[in-house]
């Protein structure tokens, strides 16, 4: 399965949430036992896939940042080392799932905290995401 979400600087995490935890818990019984997220925030795109696999999920996280044309269509994007970049290197809790200096971050969870570490990153960048208003 593959989702995409948009969101604006008026962060609401709640549908995304309630929608994850459910096709989250629900993928051990599909076939592919694989989802697919696309999280689009004005200046940065978050791409996680969580895995199925031995009673666990896996997932794998990366960002990127983007940049739109008037219409709102994506018309670059620039890969995201964060270890390597110093709006995100001293983010200790970035550090964690960043353990390498490459643009995957990596994590094993129950559903609920799957769902709260993808919340947190997207909250996370949706703050970098406000301050450059600032600079």
């Amino acid at each position: 399965m593959h989702f995409r979400y948009d969101f604006n600087e008026n962060l609401d995490l709640s549908k995304f949430r309630k929608q994850s935890k459910f096709y989250i818990s629900n993928i051990h019984g599909n076939d592919d036992k694989r989802i697919f997220y696309d999280l689009y925030l004005p200046s940065y795109l978050i791409n996680l896939d969580i895995e199925y696999t031995n009673s666990e999920y896996e997932s794998t996280v990366s960002f990127s940042e983007i940049e739109k044309d008037d219409d709102n269509h994506v018309i670059r994007i620039r890969n995201i080392t964060p270890m390597n970049d110093s709006r995100f290197a001293d983010i200790v809790y970035l550090q964690k799932l960043f353990t390498c200096n490459t643009s995957y971050g990596y994590f094993k969870y129950n559903v609920d905290q799957t769902v709260d570490t993808a919340c947190n990153i997207i909250r996370l960048l949706s703050k970098v995401n406000n301050l450059k208003a600032f600079i």
